[in-house]
C-alpha cells in the first residue's frame, strides 16, 4: 500500500522554531513579550521583531506591530523590546518614569529628552509626572538656578573659611550645600536653594540669587531662607556701611571676608567696600587689600573668603590663578592641592617604567596603559604607546608592562627574527628555512642561519 509523503507544514505568525527535525506545530515556540513575527516558518527567536523605541508588547505570540503599544504619558522607552508600560523600577525592560525634574507630556516616547524639564525656579520631586502643573514653584525665600530642579530639600550651613584654624571663636562665613542623607544626594544647583544671608524673598519661582532682595544700607541679615525686609535688623549705634545686603552685624562696622576696603569718605564717613578679584581671597575683616591664592589653589569667583584645592588630576604652579591645569599626558595626580607638573615636592606623578599615558588630567596609576607585547619602557612619565621601545631584531617579548630591555628573550637556537618589536617565539621568531640551520640564539637576520655543509641536508624546522 502506498504511504503519503512528509509535508514540512510551517509555523505560524506570531511563532518560530529554532530547531530541525520536530514533528508537530506544538513545538513551534510563542514570539516573546515585546516582539512580534508576522511571517511564517521564523527560524529563531531574533525573527521575530522587536517593539520599537516608546512601545511595549505586554503579550506574546504578536503577529504585527499594532500589538506594540505606546509607552503612557510621563514615561519613555529607550530600548526596544519593551514588555511593561509600568512595572517595577529596576526592571530594564519596563517603559521608564520621566526622572526628577522632568515630566512627560507625550505618549509613545522613544528617549528621556522627551521628558520636558521644568523651568528654573521650579521643581519636581516626584517620578512618572507628564503635566507641567506638576512643577511646583520654588516657594517664597529660596531660588532655583536650572532647568530641572529636582528637590526642595537642603540648605546652607556656615563654617570658618580658614579649615586649619583651631580657633573655635572665628567667624564663620563661608556657605557649604548640606542635605538629610535620608532624602537624598541631591546638590545646590539640583535643590530649590534658600536666598542667601543679607536677601529676602517673598516671591515664590524666582530663578537667581540676585532676585532675592537686598537688605538696604544700613540694614543687615544674617539667617538664609528669609521672606522679607522685616528680617532684615538696623545696624547698631554708631556703626553704618554704606552698602546693601549686609549679612552679619559685623559687616555694619567693617568690610566682610571677600572684601576689602576700596574706598573711605574722609572723616567719619561710610566705609566702601570691593570685592576681591577671581584669584584672590581675604578671610579677615577690615582689610585694605586681598592676598593672592597660593600655588596649589584657585579662586574662580570673586568676594571670596578662601581658595580652593586643586582637585586630583590637576596642578597650579602660579598664585593669583582663577582654574588649575591638568597634570600632563604621563603624569596622574593622586592628591589634592598639587603645585607643578614636575619637579617639585608637590608634583604629578609619572607613570611608572613600563607604562605610559595617554591623557591629560588622570587621577590615578590605572590609567597609565602597560606598553604592549614586543616592546617596554625604562624611563618613567611616558605619553604614548611609540615611546615604548621596541624589542631588537633577534628578540621577542611576550609580555606587557615591560620596564627594562632584560624583558626581551632571545629567539630560540633554529630561528631568527628580522624585524623589531617581536612578541612571539614561534610567530615572530621565524624558523630557519630547509638546508639551514642556527645553532646559536638572538638572531637577528637570516644569515645568521647557516648553510648545511656538504654532505648534510636539512629535513626539518
Amino acid at each position: 500500500m502506498a504511504t503519503t509523503p512528509a509535508v514540512c507544514e510551517s509555523c505560524k505568525a506570531g511563532y518560530y522554531l529554532d530547531e530541525r527535525g520536530k514533528t508537530s506545530v506544538v513545538d513551534c515556540k510563542r514570539c516573546h513579550k515585546g516582539r512580534y513575527q508576522p511571517g511564517l516558518s521564523a527560524p529563531s527567536l531574533d525573527a521575530c521583531i522587536k517593539c520599537e523605541n516608546g512601545t511595549y508588547a505586554d503579550t506574546d505570540t504578536n503577529i504585527d506591530s499594532s500589538f506594540c503599544k505606546d509607552c503612557s504619558r510621563g514615561r519613555y522607552g529607550d530600548e526596544r523590546g519593551m514588555t511593561k508600560d509600568i512595572g517595577t523600577l529596576s526592571d530594564p525592560l519596563d517603559c521608564k518614569a520621566c526622572g526628577l525634574g522632568r515630566f512627560g507630556p507625550d505618549i509613545g516616547v522613544g528617549r528621556i529628552s522627551g521628558c520636558i524639564r521644568c523651568a528654573a525656579g521650579k521643581f519636581l520631586d516626584v517620578l512618572g509626572q507628564y503635566a507641567d502643573s506638576s512643577c511646583k514653584d520654588c516657594p517664597a525665600g529660596k531660588f532655583g538656578t536650572v532647568a530641572g530642579t529636582m528637590s526642595n530639600a537642603g540648605t546652607y550651613v556656615l563654617i570658618n573659611a580658614d579649615a586649619d584654624s583651631d580657633d573655635e571663636s572665628a567667624e564663620k562665613n563661608e556657605r557649604v550645600w548640606t542635605l538629610d542623607k535620608l532624602i537624598g544626594t541631591f546638590s545646590a544647583d539640583e535643590s530649590c536653594q534658600p536666598c542667601y544671608r543679607g536677601r529676602y524673598s517673598s516671591v515664590p519661582g524666582i530663578s537667581s540669587p540676585n532676585l532675592c532682595v537686598a537688605c538696604s544700607a544700613g540694614k543687615y541679615q544674617d539667617e538664609f531662607e528669609q521672606l522679607n525686609a522685616g528680617a532684615c535688623e538696623s545696624c547698631p549705634p554708631g556703626a553704618f556701611i554704606n552698602e546693601t545686603g549686609a549679612k552679619s552685624s559685623l559687616d555694619c562696622e567693617s568690610c566682610r571676608p571677600g572684601r576689602f576696603i576700596s574706598a573711605k569718605s574722609i572723616g567719619n564717613g561710610p566705609v566702601v567696600c570691593g570685592d576681591c578679584q577671581s584669584g584672590r581671597f581675604q578671610n579677615l575683616r577690615g582689610e585694605i587689600e586681598c592676598k593672592f591664592c597660593p600655588t596649589g589653589y584657585f579662586g574662580s569667583e570673586s568676594g571670596k573668603s578662601r581658595c580652593y584645592e586643586c582637585l586630583n588630576g590637576k596642578f597650579q604652579s602660579t598664585m593669583d590663578s582663577i582654574n588649575c591645569v591638568d597634570c600632563p599626558a604621563g603624569r596622574f595626580g593622586d592628591e589634592t592641592g598639587l603645585k607643578c607638573a614636575q619637579f617639585c615636592i608637590s608634583q604629578c606623578k609619572a607613570c611608572d617604567a613600563g607604562r605610559f599615558g595617554e591623557e591629560a588630567g588622570v587621577v590615578d596609576l590605572s590609567k597609565c596603559l602597560p606598553c604592549s607585547m614586543g616592546r617596554y619602557s625604562d624611563v618613567t612619565g611616558r605619553d604614548d604607546q611609540d615611546d615604548c621601545k621596541k624589542c631588537r631584531v633577534g628578540f621577542f617579548n611576550p609580555r606587557v608592562g615591560s620596564n627594562q630591555e632584560s624583558f626581551c628573550l632571545p629567539c630560540g637556537i633554529g630561528r631568527y627574527a628580522d624585524e623589531t618589536g617581536r612578541f612571539s617565539a614561534t610567530l615572530g621568531c621565524k624558523a630557519c628555512p630547509l638546508g639551514r640551520y642556527a645553532d646559536e640564539s638572538g638572531n637577528g637576520i637570516i644569515d645568521r642561519c647557516k648553510l648545511c655543509v656538504a654532505g648534510l641536508v636539512g629535513l626539518s624546522r
